[in-house]
């Protein structure tokens, strides 16, 4: 259905205006409240009977014995939201919106969350994805010669704003209209060679800086589950990580096309880092060994271990009260590592491969692999599972 195609004034309209609140899980008494904000002359009767109409079609609909009007929202399971969703796309929702206003509130609060954001900076724009339940949003803010072009899905609007603080714009309304929660977000730029290069990297430094400073002026601060990003230096990490809530935030992937060493000091002290669930950071860094034993699932390149690192990081693991499963790359060899371990528990050598296990105290044990450069941890619960 397309609202915006009826006449407001036409039983047509009408009844899919109250189909909408059906389908929503309203009652008849909550339909007729928000009903009569926009038709005057409707009757409770009017509403009740078309309710057992749509009822006796066997359109879905959630139930809803609140006597709060919003709580039918609270009543969604996801199978049920998803059929409702799949039923009025957001293009209808957005019709909706232009041509009553008085269900603005609900209908926002009918999608909520953003399931994935991607960001991706090119040398002359910034493209936007936006998914969620049922839809996708494409957004692409586009360099021109006096400003920048909007581009959302297919529509284009000109604007005097670079295209860099546009895109960021852009993302700032997104998470804004979604009451700024995200499950994911993944930032991403392309690298270019020689002078282009260097055009492009002032346009990463005017992304990041912006970008960070978006996230600190939002409040509440957003919500996002999962942060996957790209980035040069810690720099660019830090203005992001430490500007998205703390809360539900579990998962981090960083990559980089860098060489340099990545100093995560200023990182690690913050609370974002500290209630990580999983991690995978792919440069090599100041991470040590004690920086990941909080995180139950990791993949992470560190300089090689010392031996003052190794039993500190043992025992750590043993009073872990996670499953854990590790994957750490060293810089250097780290055949010393195996030499530690092969008094705690049992260890063979496979060709160029060092295998073992180490008991724990509550039963299971944690076993281990050695190569030349890469070390594979992973707690087992059962114990009669063959090395």
């Amino acid at each position: 259905m397309d609202f915006a195609a009826f006449d407001p004034s036409s039983d047509a309209y009408k009844m899919n205006i109250i189909g909408f609140l059906f389908r929503t899980g309203h009652n008849v008494e909550h339909a007729f409240e928000m009903l009569k904000r926009e038709f005057t002359a409707i009757t409770i009767a009017e509403v009740q009977d078309a309710f057992l109409a749509l009822k006796l079609e066997g359109i879905p609909f959630p139930i809803n014995n609140s006597d709060d009007a919003r709580a039918c929202l609270l009543g969604i399971d996801a199978p049920t939201k998803d059929k409702i969703l799949r039923m009025l796309p957001g293009k209808d929702l957005k019709n909706m919106r232009l041509v009553c206003r008085g269900f603005n509130d609900f209908i926002n609060a009918m999608d909520l969350v953003v399931n994935k954001v991607l960001i991706h900076l090119n040398p002359t724009s910034v493209q936007l994805v936006i998914s969620k339940i049922g839809m996708t949003d494409m957004i692409n803010v586009s360099e021109a010669q006096n400003g920048s072009v909007v581009e959302i899905n297919g529509e284009t609007t000109p604007s005097e704003v670079l295209f860099v603080e546009q895109g960021v714009k852009e993302l700032e309304k997104v998470v804004e209209r979604r009451n700024k929660k995200v499950e994911q977000m993944f930032i991403q730029f392309e690298s270019e060679v020689g002078e282009e290069e260097n055009v492009h990297d002032a346009h990463r430094n005017e992304f990041f800086g912006r970008l960070g400073e978006t996230l600190s002026r939002l409040n509440p601060r957003l919500m996002c589950n999962a942060l996957h990003i790209k980035i040069r230096t810690p720099l660019d990490l830090l203005p992001i990580i430490g500007n998205i809530s703390p809360e539900n935030f579990t998962d981090l992937v960083v990559s980089s096309n860098s060489d340099g060493f990545f100093e995560m000091r200023d990182v690690l002290e913050l609370q974002q880092w500290r209630q990580l669930r999983y991690l995978r950071f792919d440069v090599i860094s100041s991470l040590s060994l004690a920086d990941i034993t909080h995180i139950p699932d990791a993949v992470v390149s560190i300089p090689s271990p010392n031996a003052e690192q190794i039993m500190p990081f043992v025992e750590a693991c043993l009073e872990s009260p996670n499953e854990l499963s590790y994957t750490i790359m060293s810089m250097t060899g780290i055949a010393h590592v195996a030499q530690q371990l092969k008094p705690l528990g049992m260890q063979r050598t496979i060709g160029g491969t060092i295998l073992g296990r180490i008991p724990l105290r509550s039963g299971g044990y944690i076993k281990y692999e050695i190569s030349r450069f890469v070390w594979n941890w992973e707690t087992v619960s059962l114990q009669f599972e063959n090395m």
